[in-house]
């Protein structure tokens, strides 16, 4: 964790900045990460002889809504039956022929030949198909319930407040959209809402300072951020002394499901709090078999005042790559949301921020939110 020379800073911003510093060592926690998985209903006939026929038909269990079911056909009842036993009669067999041979004095007997007919019978076999009965299986598909809560904050002034809400057990919550706002953007005062669970250090999703919100900040996710039961959302405040109370609120809707989505969803983090005079970078890695489709990048600062810049990049192979880059002058007059699309990154590939911050001033602290998709390939 960086040494911060904070001794020329009032007592009040010094709390503030000390306060809010969090070792990075601190491993990145996967929120879930939930592959699709295909539901296979089969049929199985044992036909005569001991011969088996399977029929198969794959369906996935996703979305919200109703059950959904799959069917597997069976083949129509058919018989095949050849025509009635035929007799033939041989038609090459002779009619009965009389002979007459004349002979001395008057002729000889009459001598009569008959050639009997040969009858053949042919008989067509009847063909038989077996019918496979239909098979339907029914797929519990998770349902989900619209959800919007309101999280607000009268903090008095040289005073620190925070208000949460915790995701109920047994539904997972998925984070669409949020505004925050205050009554007041002349206030002096920090803003922040964090991640908390037991166990880890709280996580920076989103910083700001009364200044930067002159108009309320709203965002829509492209790809919701996916939040675990018992993980906490927390607003925190402070307002700075010798001033009216500080007034601040976050607002937020998503869909509590009733199990796990099968939407891949992933959400996470980067705070990356540098001392004066220094830069420093901090990153996740797509772990090893897996790929992510980046959606969205939220880049905040508690950087009012403050000087340097801020790069957000990827890194693949040891090629870096710039997705965002501005000054934290510019960072610090409102927060920046990047709905970035679709950006695949591989297994490997690194999603990172780097801070480099002016000397002989606070330290500079930002908070890099992301969220997208990780998969399996072939999964």
């Amino acid at each position: 964790m960086p040494t911060i020379d904070d001794s020329g800073l009032d007592p009040q911003r010094r709390e503030r900045i000390r306060s809010r510093t969090l070792d990075k060592g601190v491993k990145m926690r996967r929120r879930r990460t939930i592959v699709r998985r295909s539901v296979t209903a089969s049929a199985v006939v044992v036909l005569a002889g001991g011969g088996v026929l399977i029929a198969r038909t794959a369906g996935v269990a996703s979305g919200s809504g109703p059950n959904h079911h799959v069917s597997v056909a069976g083949a129509s009842s058919t018989t095949t039956t050849g025509p009635t036993p035929t007799t033939v009669g041989n038609t090459g067999g002779a009619t009965t022929t009389t002979t007459t041979i004349p002979g001395n004095g008057g002729g000889e007997p009459t001598t009569t030949t008959t050639i009997p007919f040969t009858n053949t019978t042919t008989t067509i076999p009847t063909t038989t198909t077996t019918t496979i009965p239909v098979t339907t299986t029914t797929v519990t598909a998770p349902v989900g319930t619209r959800f919007q809560k309101s999280l607000s904050d009268i903090v008095e002034p040289g005073t620190l407040s925070s208000t949460s809400w915790t995701v109920p057990a047994n539904k997972p919550f998925e984070l669409s959209t949020f505004t925050i706002s205050t009554s007041d953007p002349r206030a002096s005062g920090d803003i922040r809402v964090q991640l908390m669970e037991s166990g880890y250090e709280p996580e920076d999703l989103f910083d700001a300072e009364y200044t930067e919100l002159g108009s309320p900040f709203e965002v829509t996710l492209a790809t919701p951020a996916p939040f675990l039961p018992g993980e906490t959302l927390t607003l925190t405040a402070s307002c700075d002394a010798d001033q009216p109370a500080c007034a601040t609120s976050f607002s937020f809707a998503g869909t509590l499901w009733t199990s796990s989505p099968n939407d891949d969803a992933y959400a996470g983090s980067l705070p990356d709090i540098v001392a004066p005079g220094t830069d420093a970078t901090a990153q996740w890695t797509v772990p090893s078999g897996e790929r992510f489709s980046l959606s969205d990048l939220l880049l905040s600062s508690l950087s009012a005042g403050i000087k340097g810049e801020v790069y957000v990049q990827t890194v693949a192979g040891g090629a870096p790559s710039t997705l965002l880059q501005m000054s934290l002058a510019s960072l610090g007059k409102q927060p920046v949301y990047d709905p970035v699309g679709s950006l695949t990154l591989n297994a490997g590939t690194q999603l990172s921020i780097t801070v480099a911050c002016d000397a002989n001033q606070a330290a500079c602290d930002t908070a890099l939110l992301f969220t997208g998709h990780l998969t399996t390939p072939g999964g």
